[in-house]
């Protein structure tokens, strides 16, 4: 399953390896991108590869309606994921209730309100109920945030001057950027105000720290912070606040790492 396979780089070369694939066992590919763009046209560039072609040859599209849950099982989704987040952390599922939702509530929220129940549940602050709306987002952040503080201790950024809001603005630019070696890595950071100056020791120290934290993916050597949705979320809340901050990790970026963080 491939998400975002428009703006993936890597996806000539796993369909050229499928390719050549002999047969067995069956192998199946999903593609899933928000738009039958140029990316997937007869002409366009992944299909320039004459094996990749191939592979495409019987290949279906089917577009998707808008994910929806009937009022009914929004209850019964969020405690299936507050039992499956209990189960991972091994505590019992806690008796949080969830609030009156909209009917056209994204299930990722119900998602992170569950998540957000048993986590206040696991440091001992859990509460009646939870709404699943923005807020319980920022609220995972929040929690995130406790992670990246106990974390850095252990890697010293404290002692390298880089406290709890330049480590938002790093967890940020990350995922929002990505890069496809360890010297863009180092670029994108030097691209924070607050990194622009700091010696090359501090940035190895928040690098060592951003990718501990976050491992990488196979399309960006910086992995990002997950679900989309808390990176979304982090991004917004972090740049909407300063123009100077937005213009120096945007301004000049190499095209396909403008569209990473376009889309």
């Amino acid at each position: 399953v491939v998400d975002y396979a428009e703006a993936r780089t890597d996806l000539p070369a796993l369909l050229e390896a499928l390719a050549a694939h002999d047969g067995e066992p069956v192998i199946r590919v999903l593609l899933l991108a928000r738009t039958l763009g140029e990316w997937w046209q007869p002409d366009g560039p992944l299909r320039r590869h004459a094996a990749i072609r191939d592979v495409l040859a019987g290949a279906e599209a089917l577009q998707l309606g808008p994910l929806t849950i009937i009022p009914l099982r929004h209850q019964e989704t969020f405690h299936a994921a507050m039992e499956a987040f209990a189960g991972h952390y091994g505590i019992p599922a806690p008796a949080t209730t969830l609030r009156p939702v909209a009917k056209d509530t994204p299930v990722l929220l119900l998602h992170a309100a569950a998540l957000t129940a048993v986590l206040d549940a696991r440091q001992g602050s859990g509460a009646a109920s939870v709404a699943a709306t923005e807020d319980v987002v920022a609220e995972l952040l929040g929690h995130e945030d406790n992670y990246w503080s106990s974390s850095a201790t252990v890697h010293g950024l404290d002692q390298f001057g880089v406290g709890a809001g330049a480590r938002r603005q790093v967890a940020a630019i990350a995922g929002l950027i990505g890069a496809d070696s360890e010297q863009e890595a180092r670029d994108v950071l030097r691209r924070l105000p607050v990194l622009a100056d700091a010696t090359a020791l501090t940035v190895e120290q928040v690098l060592g720290w951003l990718r501990e934290l976050y491992p990488a993916t196979s399309s960006s050597w910086l992995g990002p912070i997950q679900p989309d949705l808390l990176l979304e979320y982090l991004v917004t809340s972090v740049f909407s606040g300063s123009s100077e901050l937005a213009d120096a990790a945007l301004t000049g970026l190499p095209e396909h790492r403008a569209l990473h963080a376009l889309t």
